[in-house]
């Protein structure tokens, strides 16, 4: 990560904090002086295809966010784009969701904890059942199973196996 906070934070027009904790590698918990928690992510360098990709996630997490789902949906920079360029890398700000690892001891917590993530898996569920996107074919994929497995994967094993 680069260790040059303030110019990484530059594009959001945020200008002073009082914390920057390294949460992993590429990955820094922010807290500003007004009390904002937020979390900062290195990306990748920058390409035209990784700069689509994060704009299709803002949109999406945005519509998952007004559904009422928690999600850590990119912030938009002063010049209205969800990632900064600094240096050739692409960096993320989006809030700071706040959590605690599950403390699983008893049966019951488990229990809990399975309807917990089923709700949660539900929620989510719901809002992407609901995004509307005239582009969305051009924006993700499918994976053609039948074509991956008999097409291209038994061909190869096939062959590799030396087996006629």
């Amino acid at each position: 990560m680069n260790p040059n906070t303030h110019a990484l934070l530059k594009p959001w027009g945020i200008d002073a904090v009082t914390s920057a904790e390294h949460l992993q590698g590429n990955v820094l918990r922010i807290t500003t002086t007004d009390g904002r928690d937020l979390v900062l992510k290195e990306v990748a360098p920058v390409s035209d295809q990784l700069l689509e990709r994060i704009q299709f996630e803002r949109d999406v997490l945005a519509h998952v966010v007004g559904c009422g789902v928690a999600a850590a949906a990119p912030l938009l920079t002063l010049d209205g784009a969800p990632c900064s360029v600094v240096e050739g890398l692409v960096y993320k700000l989006a809030d700071w969701l706040p959590n605690r690892p599950a403390a699983v001891t008893t049966v019951q917590d488990q229990i809990t904890l399975y309807e917990s993530t089923g709700r949660a898996i539900a929620s989510m569920h719901l809002a992407l059942a609901t995004y509307q996107d005239e582009h969305l074919l051009r924006r993700t994929w499918q994976t053609d199973l039948t074509k991956r497995v008999f097409v291209e994967s038994l061909p190869v094993l096939h062959e590799s196996l030396g087996r006629d």
